[in-house]
């Protein structure tokens, strides 16, 4: 039998490929059924059909170590919380298996809400801040940068206990996604899961709210 046309094709009935795996003659395949069956699991057989309308031969198939069916569906949740419910990864979003499930998305996903929830469960901030995990996860916003020199101007000692001063350097402009080349600021607050929280110059204008709102109200001095 003649080697397979290995890689991938396209043609009027979508998206195809035969990839040759390491030894045993295996091949992993993807292959676009003409009609969906939506009961039942996927047989030999039906895997065979398949590999036949596409490339005119099931290349010999005789066995398959795993089969499944998807399809390119996309659904999202209207909300990722309902008071004490919090929807992440595939309870919140679901995506085509050719994209790996959304796994980096829900990676996110738990990034985000981790670092929150435990505050919230600590007493470090208000229960509102759990709000937050819809408003920023939902639309997926950009990521965030590190901090510049000329941080250990501000003054965080109210937040010191959550809240770590550094200073850094970078040589050239900052290339950020959507906005492109911009001009490095002088200093930026980095919440945990490494999203920027706030952006400023040389003054503290809007840093106090920035902080209180993400790590909560300043320790008492007392």
């Amino acid at each position: 039998m003649d080697e397979p046309e290995w890689g991938i094709r396209r043609d009027d009935k979508g998206l195809h490929y035969l990839r040759k795996l390491d030894g045993g003659g295996r091949a992993r395949v993807l292959v676009r059924e003409q009609h969906l069956e939506q009961i039942g699991e996927p047989t030999l057989r039906h895997l065979s059909r398949a590999l036949i309308a596409v490339w005119g031969t099931d290349h010999g198939l005789r066995s398959a170590t795993w089969i499944a069916r998807f399809t390119d569906v996309t659904r999202q949740a209207a909300s990722y919380r309902d008071r004490r419910v919090l929807l992440a990864g595939d309870a919140a979003h679901v995506h085509s298996a050719i994209g790996g499930q959304g796994l980096n998305t829900g990676v996110q996903d738990a990034v985000n809400l981790g670092w929150k929830l435990a505050q919230v469960v600590k007493r470090t901030s208000p229960e509102s801040l759990l709000d937050s995990y819809h408003a920023e996860r939902h639309p997926v916003g950009p990521a965030g940068a590190a901090q510049p020199r000329g941080a250990r101007r501000f003054d965080i000692t109210p937040w010191g206990d959550r809240v770590q001063l550094a200073e850094a350097a970078y040589a050239g402009l900052w290339q950020l996604p959507v906005l492109g080349t911009v001009t490095a600021p002088a200093a930026v607050l980095i919440r945990p899961d490494g999203y920027v929280a706030w952006v400023g110059d040389r003054t503290q204008l809007g840093l106090t709210d920035a902080l209180t709102t993400w790590f909560g109200p300043p320790a008492d001095p007392s």
